[in-house]
């Protein structure tokens, strides 16, 4: 039996044994589910991670190709749509639910009288109000991006901007619902400001400014300047390894705190440094064929930038069984006032604070399985990614400022807001940073992808997709499709 025909069996099998490891892992964390709650962030991970389009770039020189040694320019496209809607939901919704009842009275999730004044509108009588409200987030990433290259013998830098546009969506649906006795306002517009009170000139209640439930928002824009510094060296003829530093530098905005669920590119304007490692084994290669693995691994480190972020709320009133202490669901949408002034407030007004952020601290994990020939190269990987929870300060915050209202119907035009008692005046509010704070998660990613080489030119083309599996409802499940075309000067 031909040797030829012993070693391709061998690649073969090996192939499937390393393709099965693949799908178990990722079939595993379908069917992760653990629910955090009460959240007013939902951040979702890096994106550009490319899987093997960008790592056969890089890596390809080191067995058949010798051509990559001087200045590499690459244009790469991509496309991300996330999926598993109603978990996601319940990281914004209401205690660990993405449908919220909402109406009148203490049978309901939210009751629209803690919420909406009856004289809102001019009087439309908007606590009779009702419905259920559904959360489906969903986000869709479209963009590009250009890098250029240069080898210097084992030395290489890299410098690349990528252009993104991004789409928000809460997937709002309301079923079930009342609208108020005149039919003109429904329970969504309050959640995207378009309900306040007025009596003549006196103010009864503030329209949400902050913290919408806006259904859809959007951004397009150069997201951040990325640069990358390394060393590859041979060792031996079958093996390549490195290390490499990286920088960010953002062009991007960061959140302003109107939406919720507010759309951005890029980072959100924090800077990154980083630094990995990575290394290519050729495992066969033979007359017309091989076949290898590749891994690498980095850390992140975003550095601390102010943002726009909603807080949530707790109280000091343990003995007010309408109000207990710790995280109140969906409290940062009741009504306060300050004590001495006119006029109530929607609490994400004044809880959509300037914040310290810093991102957790991101490590990103990659290994694959390739076979190469003249032509190209085909290849199936895993990603393992992880980001630690935010750090979140607040500058100032005076908890006796604010008083939450217990019963706002009682409130009346041009009447101060009293200290205590009065009626509808409860405790203090306090601010609950948890509420805020981008939690700790990991996501588990499936690729395949392909490079084409021309034989003649000094061009390639790689094309890939990839679904990625979220361990928690902090992070998105998406699906990706990228291409690549890379020339070589």
């Amino acid at each position: 039996m031909p040797s030829g025909y012993l070693q391709g069996e061998i690649m073969r099998q090996k192939s499937l044994l390393i393709i099965s490891f693949f799908l178990a892992s990722v079939s595993v964390n379908l069917f992760c589910d653990v629910t955090i709650a009460n959240k007013t962030i939902l951040r979702p991970q890096t994106r550009w991670l490319c899987g093997g389009v960008e790592r056969f770039n890089r890596y390809n020189e080191s067995t058949k190709n010798q051509l990559i040694r001087n200045l590499q320019i690459q244009a790469s496209g991509m496309y991300s749509c996330s999926f598993g809607k109603a978990k996601a939901g319940k990281l914004l919704g209401f205690a660990g639910k993405n449908e919220i009842s909402i109406g009148p009275g203490s049978d309901y999730d939210v009751n629209i009288e803690s919420i909406i004044h009856k004289g809102a509108n001019d009087g439309t009588n908007s606590p009779t109000m009702r419905g259920t409200l559904k959360i489906l987030p969903q986000v869709k990433v479209q963009g590009f991006k250009l890098a250029a290259r240069k080898w210097m013998q084992d030395f290489f830098c890299e410098i690349s901007t990528t252009f993104e546009h991004v789409e928000n969506s809460l997937g709002l649906e309301v079923s079930g619902e009342t609208r108020d006795s005149n039919s003109l306002y429904g329970i969504l517009d309050y959640f995207q400001g378009d309900i306040y009170a007025l009596s003549g000139t006196s103010r009864l209640q503030d329209r949400l400014a902050y913290g919408k439930l806006t259904n859809e928002t959007t951004d397009s824009n150069f997201a951040d300047v990325s640069f990358t510094v390394g060393f590859d060296k041979f060792f031996g003829d079958k093996c390549r390894a490195g290390i490499y530093v990286e920088g960010m530098i953002p062009v991007s905005d960061a959140k302003t705190g109107i939406d919720l669920f507010e759309a951005t590119v890029g980072s959100g304007d924090h800077v990154m440094i980083g630094a990995g490692t990575r290394c290519v084994v050729t495992v066969i290669d033979d007359y017309k064929y091989s076949c290898g693995v590749t891994g690498s691994f980095v850390e992140r480190y975003f550095v601390e930038k102010n943002e726009m972020r909603t807080h949530g709320i707790s109280i000091k009133d343990s003995t007010n069984t309408a109000f207990t202490r710790g995280n109140i669901a969906w409290g940062h949408y009741m009504l306060a006032g300050i004590p001495g002034e006119k006029g109530l407030i929607p609490l994400t007004n004044v809880l959509t604070q300037t914040t310290g952020v810093r991102p957790g601290m991101e490590t990103i994990a990659d290994f694959s399985y390739f076979i190469e020939g003249d032509r190209g190269t085909a290849s199936v990987g895993y990603r393992f990614y992880a980001r630690g929870s935010d750090s979140i300060s607040v500058s100032s915050w005076d908890e006796n400022k604010y008083k939450l209202i217990r019963d706002p119907q009682n409130y009346t035009a041009g009447e101060n807001i009293a200290a205590s008692g009065g009626g509808y005046a409860t405790s203090p509010v306090l601010i609950d940073e948890e509420a805020t704070r981008a939690p700790a998660t990991s996501t588990h990613t499936f690729y395949f992808a392909g490079n084409f080489r021309a034989p003649t030119l000094p061009v390639d083309f790689g094309v890939g997709a990839a679904m990625e599996v979220a361990t928690n409802n902090a992070a998105l499940n998406n699906f990706e499709l990228w291409s690549r075309l890379s020339v070589v000067f």
